[in-house]
């Protein structure tokens, strides 16, 4: 697990991998020519990565297991955003 990988810096460690999460998905989205809806996929996406961190903030371990859970929302935020793209 990255908490015990990174130790006291997970809480960093998760939020730098998550910047370049965001920043790849932008510049790809640029190079597959992606339309306003992929945008938004990722800009929601983008929000719900700073929820998780405010979940993660005390290192609760309850608070700890929903942010890691809502990673199923996100990967569907990514998604909606790549299949409504191609319909917009």
């Amino acid at each position: 697990s990255t908490a015990i990988l990174f130790g006291d810096a997970d809480k960093l460690i998760i939020g730098v991998i998550q910047f370049f999460v965001i920043i790849g998905l932008f510049l790809v989205g640029g190079q597959a020519a992606m339309q306003w809806p992929y945008y938004a996929g990722i800009a929601a996406a983008a929000c719900l990565m700073a929820y998780q961190q405010y979940l993660i903030k005390d290192r609760e371990p309850a608070a700890c297991f929903r942010a890691f859970l809502s990673n199923n929302q996100l990967g569907a935020l990514v998604f909606s955003g790549i299949a409504l793209s191609y319909l917009a």
